[in-house]
């Protein structure tokens, strides 16, 4: 199991979605606070906290601004000490399709999913560059970005595989450490293999590993999580199938992800011989 012990996390959205990766932070032994600023947020976030004890806490200050979101992070910093994590929030599937989608409508999707990961990534990787562990930074995605038939959600997705990409590019010489995980669907096909649609989840030890020291040399990747295949992206634009994946049969934790993960990362890279 990844050890997270004596690290600070930071998770934007109590969507009901995010409690997997909440609980696989906690047990591998971070201390999690959960960002919510929509009622539903709000709610799920509370029950988590209740349910996970003194090792989650929730703030309800949102983020609309980059403002908002250096306030936040240095809250956390003056009461923890540091930010060594960030998980930034999803967009859910609701979104509207394109025919449907007024001004107002996009402008609140925009804030809550784009600005809020934007500004929530700049100002924890400012954090995070300054401290001697550095930190990591899981920007949530959908692996369903380029089809899916509500047009806020795929443009914020779309929106946030540039994030991703440029932000590790632009911290590759910081001990900052960017990527992103992009969530299928289980029951859906995925390189022409239907998704299972058992109980078991691999987006929590997914998580859990991008976030410890054990993903050092995984930056700027996209992983693939869906139900219980884990996999890489080939290439960052391609979001039809997963280039790579495998499906466990059973659950598995973050040293299982990592296991495989850090087999596939140095696949196709130029090889320096002496």
């Amino acid at each position: 199991m990844s050890s997270l012990n004596g690290t600070q996390a930071l998770v934007a959205g109590g969507a009901v979605r995010n409690l997997p990766a909440i609980r696989a932070l906690v047990d591998a032994g971070a201390r999690v606070v959960i960002q919510a600023q929509t009622p539903e947020e709000t709610k799920t976030a509370h029950q988590v906290a209740a349910d996970l004890g003194s090792q989650v806490q929730v703030t309800t200050r949102p983020v609309a601004t980059f403002a908002d979101a250096e306030e936040l992070v240095a809250a956390i910093v003056e009461e923890h000490g540091s930010v060594d994590a960030l998980v930034t929030p999803v967009a859910p599937d609701d979104a509207p399709s394109l025919v449907d989608l007024d001004e107002e409508s996009w402008t609140d999707y925009k804030s809550a999913y784009v600005t809020r990961a934007v500004a929530l990534t700049r100002a924890a990787s400012a954090v995070m560059a300054g401290q001697d562990t550095g930190g990591r930074i899981v920007v949530l995605n959908s692996a369903s970005t380029f089809v899916a038939p509500g047009a806020a959600q795929s443009a914020a997705n779309a929106a946030l595989l540039s994030l991703s990409s440029a932000a590790s590019a632009g911290l590759r010489d910081t001990s900052v450490r960017v990527n992103g995980l992009l969530l299928g669907v289980p029951g859906a096909y995925q390189g022409g293999v239907p998704a299972p649609t058992g109980e078991v989840d691999m987006f929590g030890p997914t998580v859990a590993w991008l976030a410890g020291e054990e993903s050092e040399g995984v930056n700027g990747k996209f992983v693939y999580v869906g139900g219980s295949d884990v996999g890489f992206y080939s290439m960052p634009m391609v979001m039809q199938n997963a280039n790579v994946q495998v499906r466990f049969d059973g659950e598995a934790d973050s040293a299982t992800v990592g296991q495989f993960l850090n087999n596939l990362v140095d696949i196709g890279k130029v090889q320096r011989q002496a």
